[in-house]
């Protein structure tokens, strides 16, 4: 018996594993390790030992989901629920799968969870790395291709995966802490040295990218958690200044330099500018809390969304009509969908988790949950398969996974 627990263990580690792949898991298959995890999670509790299930909190975890199902009740629009919903089942799928698997005896071992960490590094060095072989094949340092053409590329061309910038600095900036963290591990000074060059040439990547939100959330997780880390003053007042130097290295990279500087301009606020990003998100911005207000107790329902910001987009610009573009704030997304309920649901979910990670005194959780709270600011994560799925995944692990023995403030 002994035997078979080692061997499913050892599965269910591989199964783990699969995640830490996910930023190089090419776009179409990216739901397959959620698939298998949820497989592998009814074969372990059809097998093995059932304990007391954590009903109550797995109700509270997939409360968002339920909150969206039960918006189809006043729905008017169905053209493209099936998409939709199809997209967030993960909001469902991998906490269930993890509800499961903490039901029974087989475990998941701490060489496992370090080796998650690295894996997921040496993933996101690779995807760092094709794109940079990418764009630098296509001409953008020679000037033969745009900013533009390189974002096009990110999101369409490259070798097969395919990552909107967005969700690739997301996976770079996960990354880049669990970096630090190995640094801090790490006693080997010419391994510590190859670490150090891995991750600046992340933080090239991750500002190339030029997604102002993740940058921003970044930053202000990575200031929070150290703030917290470090008892000494002097210690804190270092850190800071590096991170800020750090960041004012980084308006060097001209595009960010750009997008930074149109905050401050004051004809971004006047008119909507398709060369201006800022602009058009302070568009969205505008109408987003105009219908928000109308109905913000239970939402226009899932179905209806898209609609009323088309409706108002049409008032306002027809740039934003051709982009077509979401609220670019998931807590407004849920209140637009679901209520002003579906937001508290969220909001709920990522203080409950926070806490439990500062109780636990766990760096990892801390930083995850306040990089993520202060992205969904910016952008709507939870509505594509590479924001849901990682989101998710880390949700439903530090919730359901027992954290005792992991990395400690």
């Amino acid at each position: 018996m002994l035997k078979i627990k080692f061997k499913m263990e050892f599965f269910l580690g591989v199964v783990f594993l699969l995640f830490s792949l996910f930023p190089i898991t090419p776009n179409r298959i990216k739901g397959l390790p959620v698939i298998i995890l949820f497989l592998t999670a009814l074969y372990l509790v059809s097998k093995f030992n059932v304990y007391k299930f954590k009903i109550k909190k797995l109700l509270f975890i997939i409360s968002p989901f339920i909150l969206i199902i039960t918006s189809l009740l006043y729905t008017d629009n169905f053209s493209n629920i099936s998409r939709t919903i199809s997209t967030r089942l993960s909001l469902i799928i991998i906490p269930i799968s993890f509800f499961l698997i903490s039901s029974t005896n087989i475990k998941l071992t701490q060489k496992t969870i370090s080796k998650f960490h690295k894996i997921y590094i040496c993933s996101t060095a690779i995807f760092c790395l094709l794109f940079f072989l990418k764009i630098t094949h296509e001409g953008y340092y020679s000037n033969t291709i745009n900013i533009n053409d390189v974002y096009f590329i990110v999101s369409n061309n490259l070798f097969g995966i395919g990552q909107h910038p967005i969700y690739g600095s997301i996976f770079i900036a996960i990354a880049i802490f669990y970096i630090i963290q190995e640094i801090k591990n790490e006693k080997k000074t010419f391994k510590n040295i190859l670490i150090c060059v891995g991750c600046l040439f992340m933080l090239y990547i991750f500002f190339l990218l030029a997604r102002k939100g993740i940058i921003i959330s970044f930053i202000f997780a990575l200031v929070s958690v150290y703030l917290i880390r470090f008892k000494k003053k002097s210690t804190k007042k270092l850190t800071i200044i590096f991170i800020i130097a750090t960041f004012i290295m980084s308006l060097s990279i001209p595009v960010l330099n750009k997008r930074f500087k149109e905050v401050f301009y004051d004809f971004t606020y006047q008119n909507i500018n398709e060369n201006n990003s800022t602009s058009i998100r302070f568009g969205i911005y505008e109408c987003v809390f105009k219908i928000s207000q109308k109905k913000w107790l239970f939402g226009y329902g899932i179905g209806d969304v898209d609609d009323e910001l088309q409706k108002c987009y049409s008032n306002k610009s027809q740039i934003l009509v051709k982009g077509n573009f979401n609220s670019h704030n998931q807590y407004f997304s849920y209140i637009l969908s679901s209520g002003i309920l579906g937001a508290i649901s969220l909001v709920s979910i990522l203080l409950t988790t926070l806490f439990f990670g500062y109780k636990n005194r766990n760096i990892i959780i801390i930083f995850i949950i306040l990089f993520y709270s202060s992205a969904f600011l910016f952008e709507n994560i939870l509505e594509r398969q590479s924001g849901v799925i990682l989101f998710m995944f880390f949700i439903s692990y530090f919730n359901f996974i027992d954290h005792q023995k992991n990395l400690k403030i």
